[in-house]
């Protein structure tokens, strides 16, 4: 596989891991900006782990998680019940501190930071079981008790209150769960790109975000797997001269779609006539195999 091919697929599933680390808090009603926080964490455990004390790169991968889990729940015991505003300016803050921090730490290289990261043995296979594993818990997530509650938080506070879900343990379990994913997408960064720096982890990682959550839909999991492949695809078929371009045609696309189909591309109604479709032409297959099979064993009669 070509080097290019690989470092676009490297990034989509990165893109992926990221939306769906802002998504599940926003079902909250939280606009929920840390998982750039703890996607820095997740690359510098990676980095520092792989270099220093030479840990093998499935295990930090596999350790990833769960140091991104840690940092995301210190905060979000402070932001379990704030609302969507102050979340987004609190959980901001977050970025800037640790940009500071990582800048002050020699042993972590400082504004250099580190370099000589080795990339991934398997890079197809193991991309692939991450975004499988990673989907399948947030699928799991979004049809459980736990996505249930979320999304009436969503719509009113004050009705899911009525219903019973302790508000503020809905808001902190979403806030870990984005944290252990995002963290696991810096660990994939790392090991992609081969270095990281402070620097790498602020706005730039925002602006690419934010339009794949917002234009593909932000009440389902599936526009951020579409709209990740869109938008990270865009500059590999744009001209050499409109590339610097690209931001702008990101905040274009996001603007018109917020004022032309507030929901995104991929609303919930789509995804269930997808469904549905999916399963009606399933259905037709199974018949067709079943009465080809029927007439052959008649046949052999």
């Amino acid at each position: 596989m070509s080097l290019p091919l690989l470092s676009y697929l490297s990034f989509t599933v990165i893109f992926i891991l990221l939306s769906w680390a802002l998504y599940l808090p926003y079902r909250c009603g939280q606009l929920y900006l840390a998982p750039v926080y703890t996607m820095a964490i997740g690359a510098y455990f990676a980095a520092y782990t792989t270099t220093a004390w030479s840990w093998p790169v499935l295990l930090a991968i596999v350790v990833s998680p769960l140091i991104g889990a840690f940092f995301a729940f210190l905060p979000a015991i402070g932001l379990r019940r704030a609302p969507g505003f102050t979340t987004a300016i609190a959980s901001l803050a977050l970025i800037f501190i640790l940009q500071t921090v990582l800048r002050n730490l020699k042993f972590l290289g400082g504004a250099l930071g580190l370099f000589a990261i080795p990339p991934l043995d398997y890079p197809l296979t193991t991309l692939a079981v991450v975004l499988f594993v990673s989907g399948t818990i947030v699928y799991r997530i979004d049809h459980s008790r736990l996505g249930r509650a979320a999304e009436l938080l969503y719509y009113s506070r004050e009705e899911a209150a009525c219903f019973g879900p302790d508000l503020a343990l809905v808001s902190i379990m979403m806030q870990v769960l984005s944290g252990a994913l995002s963290a696991l997408a810096g660990a994939l960064y790392a090991f992609a790109v081969g270095s990281v720096f402070p620097d790498a982890f602020g706005f730039s990682i925002l602006v690419v975000i934010f339009p794949i959550v917002f234009i593909g839909g932000t009440l389902t999991m599936w526009g951020s797997v579409v709209m990740a492949a869109v938008l990270w695809g865009i500059p590999l078929v744009l001209p050499e001269a409109v590339i610097d371009w690209k931001d702008v045609i990101y905040g274009a696309i996001l603007v018109c779609v917020l004022v032309l189909r507030p929901e995104g591309v991929v609303s919930k109604e789509l995804v269930r006539k997808v469904g549905l479709r999916a399963q009606s032409l399933a259905s037709a297959v199974r018949c067709a195999w079943m009465s080809k099979k029927g007439a052959g064993a008649g046949d052999a009669l």
